[in-house]
């Protein structure tokens, strides 16, 4: 009699196997090899007079063995995107394979609007008929799904050939397909990522980052430039960087004088940002301003540069000189409640009159025509506040918006003031802007003015005040300041 130690180190030693194995061969021989030797080995043993209790093998071998299966079921299930039934990125992430190849993201654009149009086996079907269109190429091809994103690995390294190899896909797969007895159309961008060198869950990371970009900007695909990182890293802390800066003294406000046409002489300025980091120098402030907007961060620069704008202005009204300031406003604080509250705060406080402000008001697009934006420029109107349209002539800062918008001037943008003096559909352009607005009484303010004959050209059109390089460059108050006193003295 052996007893029941040798069956149960038996079915100990299989069950161990079984739960350790990656591979589901392996798995399935462990419970073959299980039943063989559990099952029909005692049965030689017992024609031999050896008697084995095998009860207790055959017990921890189940136990194991089962819940080992139910993981992996779990795991398969975690690694598998039950639309499609095709690997999702928790699979591509944490595959073992040796990924010496390029990887490739396509994002299909419109598939929110295919998911909320159709049900769900249209859904599976576009993905189904884009992953037969990926395997043309190469019929081997292992695809990923996540959401709208598929992604697999090229052999091709990032180059004319991969780019033409995408640009190819993109056409036969950029039209619309015939499913379910329907045509269904298809956007679609692509991502690349061909530093290999690095870890899957950041390549998986860069390669849709791509995708996405690419959608953004409405191109067919992007490549993933190894030299993003450290920008990455940056963009990743802005935000962060930007109060700090705000409280270090690193950000400040620069001031470009305005002039008034006919009278040629100084009567304001526009308040203008500027980062200066200690190790990265002067930073554009469209890098820091689009971030702030995007996050919802753009509250507490935008009252730090008001609040210096209003004091410079207070300071130069208080010699004597009939000085107005502009100020950069987003639209998205047009929708802040208390913004008329914190406005006149720093007005109170710095003792500036209120028709002595200026809000140029930025991103027009974003204005709902009965949202609470348009309620609160007739606010800041009603308390003798100037509103002001910036960038008149681009996106939606058009007719549509100077009829609604409560504003006392126009800016048009400098894109259409740069050739005036030499191309003449700008000058009908502006010359047709200058007498609309002055119809509706309001004035206008051009911007970008950089040349004597174009000042020239604008006093012929009756352009209220000009603003740009030879009026003058954004300077510290100080300058501004000086130059303004200056010609104060000179005039008396």
């Amino acid at each position: 009699y052996w007893g029941w130690v040798p069956a149960f180190l038996v079915g100990l030693a299989l069950a161990l196997i079984n739960l350790f194995s990656r591979h589901r061969i392996v798995a399935t021989t462990t419970i073959f090899a299980a039943a063989f030797l559990l099952g029909v080995v005692p049965i030689f043993f017992d024609a031999a007079l050896i008697t084995l209790d095998v009860i207790p093998g055959v017990v921890i071998f189940g136990i194991i063995a089962y819940r080992a299966m139910t993981l992996r079921r779990i795991l398969a299930s975690s690694r598998t995107n039950e639309i499609s039934g095709l690997a999702n990125l928790t699979a591509l992430r944490y595959t073992d394979k040796k990924r010496d190849a390029t990887l490739i993201a396509l994002k299909l654009r419109n598939l929110s609007e295919i998911a909320s149009s159709f049900d769900q086996i249209v859904e599976r079907a576009v993905i189904d008929e884009l992953r037969r269109r990926i395997e043309i190429s190469d019929s081997q091809v292992e695809i990923y799904h996540s959401e709208d994103t598929l992604l697999w690995f090229s052999p091709m390294p990032m180059g004319p050939e991969l780019a033409h190899h995408i640009e190819g896909l993109h056409s036969i797969s950029n039209v619309a397909l015939p499913i379910n007895g329907r045509n269904v159309d298809l956007s679609l961008a692509f991502g690349v990522d061909g530093d290999r060198e690095r870890s899957m869950t950041s390549r998986v990371g860069s390669a849709m980052l791509c995708a996405e970009e690419a959608a953004r900007a409405n191109e067919v695909w992007r490549f993933y430039d190894p030299q993003r990182r450290h920008e990455a890293v940056w963009q990743l802390s802005l935000l962060s960087r930007l109060d700090q800066a705000i409280d270090t003294g690193e950000i400040w406000v620069a001031f470009q004088p305005k002039l008034d046409i006919k009278s040629n002489r100084i009567i304001g300025a526009e308040a203008l940002v500027r980062w200066e980091h200690p190790e990265r120098g002067l930073i554009p402030p469209d890098e820091f301003i689009v971030a702030a907007e995007k996050h919802n961060r753009i509250e507490k620069l935008t009252m730090f540069v008001l609040d210096q704008a209003v004091s410079a202005a207070a300071q130069i009204n208080a010699r004597g000189v009939d000085f107005s300031m502009a100020v950069n406003l987003s639209a998205q604080l047009l929708q802040l409640p208390t913004l008329l509250k914190l406005i006149e705060g720093s007005l109170r406080l710095h003792r500036l009159p209120a028709h002595r402000l200026i809000l140029e008001v930025t991103e027009t697009g974003q204005l709902d025509r009965n949202g609470p934006s348009i309620a609160m420029m007739e606010r800041l109107a009603e308390h003798g506040i100037h509103v002001s349209i910036d960038d008149y002539g681009t996106g939606n800062a058009t007719l549509d918006y100077l009829k609604i918008l409560p504003s006392d001037e126009v800016k048009i943008d400098r894109q259409f003031i740069a050739n005036i003096d030499t191309n003449a559909d700008d000058r009908i352009l502006v010359g047709s802007t200058i007498a609309m607005v002055h119809s509706l009484g309001r004035k206008v303010v051009a911007e970008g003015v950089e040349t004597k004959s174009v000042l020239d050209e604008l006093a012929k059109l009756g352009c209220d005040t000009a603003q740009g390089y030879l009026i003058g460059r954004p300077v510290r108050f100080s300058s501004i300041a000086r130059n303004i006193l200056g010609h104060m003295a000179e005039a008396a």
